[in-house]
């Protein structure tokens, strides 16, 4: 088993040494695009050729004809670390947390939902050009959602739940970036 293991260790540090010579050098890359659906308008800066930041933003406004509108707003926050690369292609892991709130005030048909996330991202981003890439990712999400609700005029009850799932995979999956500085 010892021996096994040892193995196991020595290709996985030789794989990640390797890649990393033939690694895209991302260090100071800012780049723009689309991540996930829920927070489309979505940035990515690499803080060092292995370890980049994430923040995405989604938000709808809604203004009913003779209603009171309402905005929702949600943020995403990840930290992609690249654990293999070629020339062209990152493999990378992202741990993120994400905020969502519907906007809404508690009344007789509404309800206010509020959203917190916890996710594990296994990704990977291809280099079109030096600018362009794609990427595609799935993984495991942890989601509380609280929702507030009133019980009878002017009382409100909340209820929280939790859930575990894995992050479904679709053509909503594939995000892009376009990519300005660093040292190309």
């Amino acid at each position: 088993m010892k021996k096994l293991v040892t193995i196991l260790s020595l290709a996985a540090l030789t794989t990640l040494a390797g890649s990393a010579a033939w690694a895209k050098d991302m260090k100071g890359m800012w780049g723009l695009g689309y991540t996930r659906s829920e927070f489309p308008i979505g940035a990515r800066f690499w803080l060092s050729p292995s370890v980049g930041l994430d923040l995405g933003v989604g938000f709808s406004a809604f203004t009913p004809d003779g209603g009171d509108g309402q905005t929702a707003f949600g943020v995403d926050v990840g930290v992609p670390f690249v654990v293999a690369s070629t020339e062209n292609a990152h493999f990378f892991v992202r741990p993120g947390i994400s905020f969502a709130d519907n906007g809404a005030e508690v009344g007789p048909f509404t309800d206010a939902v509020s959203q917190f996330w916890v996710s594990g991202t296994l990704g990977a981003e291809y280099f079109f050009t030096d600018s362009f890439s794609i990427q595609a990712g799935h993984g495991i999400l942890y989601r509380s959602v609280t929702t507030e609700f009133e019980v009878s005029p002017g009382v409100t009850d909340e209820v929280t739940d939790s859930y575990i799932e894995s992050e479904a995979f679709g053509i909503s999956s594939i995000g892009f970036h376009w990519y300005w500085g660093g040292s190309r």
